[in-house]
């Protein structure tokens, strides 16, 4: 980890307090809320799916997707689905984030904590993160294991949490550096939340308040593609990801990415990156 990391999460001490960590099971109809509370709230989709609203917006989480509730958002978690889902839950509180405060060039594996120190999000959506679902089971189990919020190995993996949410937002921060089209900013964080749900470019445009066809010529001028290839390059993405998973088969790995049937999803994929999942497969895990 970089000195800056080091230095921000050890010596300054950052505390944790633990309200709840579990395996949770959400059978079809399962509702919670609206509610919202000061702490930290993470779940990762271990299987199945379900849907957070945040006031009048609807995100849905499918399997191995993590979503983030900001402390004081107001939400409303269900399940409407037939076959539920089973998720991986960590709420928490850091009891001293202040010490952020007066950092004026921070790492990027900071920007997580940074953003719970500007209180202007709702939420996060990480799509398929394999890193982050690993990440989230064995803290849950050391909590289990230990009871102890303040455990060296606990904390570890709190941090090691906040680097991977923080590598996420670096994707949202560069976008705004480099493309300050509030429009485009905005279709562009909508995408990364929504794109294994393919959402049209209609929807994207009501969403960003604008036309389809303004939005279409914004979005090409400002990222040099298409509406349809960028949420085809988030999918390509992704997938690559998860085929260094040797346990997840080539069919769950289709579907997980938003491809109805393997063939298909093995013939965009040998078109984007000139082999085939199998190959490349091979070639990460040799």
């Amino acid at each position: 980890m970089p000195n800056d990391i080091i230095h921000t999460l050890f010596r300054q001490e950052l505390g944790f307090s633990v309200f709840n960590y579990r395996n949770l099971e959400c059978h079809p109809g399962t509702k919670y809320g609206p509610h919202e509370h000061e702490r930290i709230e993470i779940n990762y989709v271990r299987k199945g799916s379900c849907n957070m609203q945040f006031e009048h917006q609807d995100v849905h989480f499918g399997e191995g997707d993590t979503m983030v509730v900001y402390p004081g958002a107001s939400h409303h978690f269900y399940v409407d689905n037939k076959t539920g889902c089973h998720l991986v839950q960590v709420e928490f509180r850091i009891d001293n984030l202040s010490v952020l405060e007066f950092r004026e060039d921070s790492d990027n594996n900071l920007l997580f904590l940074f953003s719970l120190l500007q209180n202007t999000r709702r939420f996060l959506k990480v799509p398929g993160n394999q890193e982050i679902s690993n990440n989230m089971i064995r803290l849950v189990r050391e909590l289990e294991i230990s009871g102890a919020p303040g455990g060296s190995l606990v904390k570890l993996y709190f941090f090691e949490l906040f680097i991977h949410l923080s590598r996420n937002l670096k994707v949202e921060k560069d976008i705004i550096l480099t493309k300050p089209d509030q429009y485009v900013v905005k279709a562009l964080q909508y995408i990364h939340n929504n794109f294994l749900e393919d959402p049209s470019v209609e929807d994207i445009s009501a969403y960003c308040a604008i036309s389809d066809r303004y939005l279409r010529k914004l979005f090409i001028k400002q990222t040099g593609m298409q509406v349809v290839e960028y949420k085809h390059k988030l999918r390509m993405q992704m997938a690559f990801e998860l085929l260094k998973d040797p346990d997840q088969r080539l069919t769950e790995i289709a579907y997980r990415c938003g491809y109805s049937t393997q063939q298909y999803f093995n013939k965009v994929f040998k078109d984007y990156y000139g082999k085939s999942p199998g190959e490349i497969r091979r070639l990460n895990l040799s």
